[in-house]
């Protein structure tokens, strides 16, 4: 079976969509995505094998596809996909790697809190950090819908990032080195809103370590000399509002949308939910 071709990108439907574009663009992709191992992807696609159902039990659909790593590997595993995505850029990868791959993934262009899907997904995906960024009655509308576009006893997988750790071990600033440049993350969290907001400082034209350490005493602690340093040093910034929600509050919003949570693991490896890991993967099924 031939991929299918790409659809045409979806008017994006939905307030507040415009940060996203902006935050998930050609830096995020460059440093974030593309720095991903293969490695780790097939841990992750190992632990959704260990708990998905068979191919012949219906399609899956993965929210927040990114550049479809997720989907495509699934697909070479058998399975039916649809990968969906707020991004065309990344839409628009993903299908030119699977019709290179000759795989049957489906990558649309679509905001996951307008689903319109009647009962048709085996399982519906939200993957590395892909759920939480919108307001707490959007984030449940989202669930909400993604419920409805689920085949009854249909699998919900919700991978967080771990609120209680991050809390417990929180880092104000932190830097990744990334081939010739360099990546800055500064990071709030609101208690009272229960929201992380990232602003990504992405450094590109670092040749060596001096450079992307200059930098780094350039920025110091003062925010207001930040658009004079980026002016600098050729860099360029980004932010993102992220809501982090300890487990209790995550199992009541599926709770709400009609789903039962079945398992809490802790990451890829498939391990025991805990305070301390990194991850929060959450497994949950159509009431």
């Amino acid at each position: 079976m031939k991929p299918e071709p790409p659809t045409p990108p979806l008017a994006l439907a939905g307030a507040g969509s415009d940060w996203l574009l902006s935050y998930f663009n050609a830096d995020y992709r460059r440093f974030v995505l593309e720095q991903i191992s293969r490695e780790r992807t097939e841990r992750q696609v190992r632990t959704l094998l260990g708990r998905l159902p068979p191919p012949q039990a219906g399609p899956l659909l993965d929210l927040g596809c990114g550049l479809g790593r997720h989907a495509l590997a699934l697909a070479a595993h058998g399975y039916r996909v649809t990968g969906r995505d707020i991004v065309p850029s990344f839409v628009e990868a993903a299908q030119k790697q699977a019709l290179e791959a000759n795989l049957p993934v489906r990558f649309e262009v679509g905001d996951m809190r307008t689903l319109a899907d009647p009962p048709t997904f085996a399982a519906v995906l939200f993957l590395w950090s892909s759920f939480g960024y919108f307001s707490d009655e959007e984030n449940q509308a989202t669930l909400d819908g993604t419920a409805r576009a689920l085949l009854p006893k249909g699998l919900l997988f919700l991978d967080l990032e771990n609120r209680e750790r991050i809390l417990r071990h929180f880092q104000r600033d932190r830097w990744q080195r990334c081939g010739s440049g360099w990546v800055l993350e500064r990071n709030r969290f609101l208690l009272m809103d229960d929201t992380l907001i990232t602003r990504k400082i992405y450094l590109s034209n670092a040749s060596n370590v001096s450079n992307g350490d200059r930098f780094h005493r350039a920025v110091g602690t003062d925010f207001k000399s930040l658009p004079i340093v980026l002016d600098n040093f050729g860099c360029r910034e980004a932010e993102r509002r992220l809501k982090l929600y300890p487990l209790a509050t995550v199992c009541r919003m599926l709770n709400q949308a009609g789903l039962a949570v079945e398992e809490a693991l802790g990451g890829e490896e498939g391990e025991p939910y805990c305070l301390e890991s990194r991850r929060m993967w959450l497994v949950a099924r159509r009431t």
